[in-house]
């Protein structure tokens, strides 16, 4: 913050209805509200940490659960990046911007159906990355050029995306072109194109 803030946290007494939860998620009532005494937010990445009981999440596979953060205008729950550390019975997630949170179980993915690459055609003068999302959990991305080779490659992180920022292995901007985007899960594999237009 550039200025002094006062920081409230409060157990909330209402959560938003299950009914704007995403079909990947589901909700445990685990949550926290953070308040700040001025519209502004924080320049730079917070680390949030919830903790719970064994009896909170009974059934839950612990080492699905993230924190999601509720968005007023969307009325829906993000997943936040986050580490799930099942043996300390806690949670941990960034985000940049304080509002209502809650630790809930993000249902992993089988298969490449929801699998996406955005923004396509990708634009570097105008966006720094490109992310592939819609991934199982730790799926690998390969990207080669049409002659088939290798360009970049990366693994999805627990929410099932990652990012790519347009260069090669060595790090050196790519050239103009298509792209082909390998994605591979266990015995699951998908083909996307790419277009990177300078």
């Amino acid at each position: 913050f550039k200025g002094p803030v006062t920081v409230t946290i409060t157990a909330p007494k209402l959560l938003p209805a299950a009914a704007d939860i995403s079909d990947r998620l589901q909700a445990t009532g685990i949550a926290m509200e953070i308040k700040l005494d001025t519209t502004t937010q924080p320049s730079d990445y917070a680390t949030i940490e919830i903790g719970y009981a064994d009896s909170d999440i009974r059934g839950l596979n612990e080492a699905d659960l993230v924190l999601a953060r509720y968005d007023e205008g969307s009325r829906k729950w993000v997943p936040l990046q986050s580490t799930a550390y099942p043996g300390q019975n806690k949670v941990i997630g960034r985000t940049l911007h304080f509002s209502l949170f809650q630790v809930m179980l993000l249902r992993p993915l089988s298969g490449f159906a929801q699998a996406r690459i955005y923004p396509n055609p990708f634009y570097p003068a105008t966006r720094n990355r490109v992310t592939f999302d819609g991934l199982p959990a730790a799926a690998s991305v390969k990207l080669f050029t049409l002659q088939g080779e290798l360009v970049w490659e990366g693994t999805a992180d627990n929410l099932g995306a990652v990012d790519w920022y347009g260069v090669n292995k060595s790090g050196r901007q790519v050239a103009s072109g298509i792209y082909i985007a390998h994605l591979k899960s266990g015995s699951s594999e998908k083909t996307l194109k790419l277009s990177v237009v300078k």
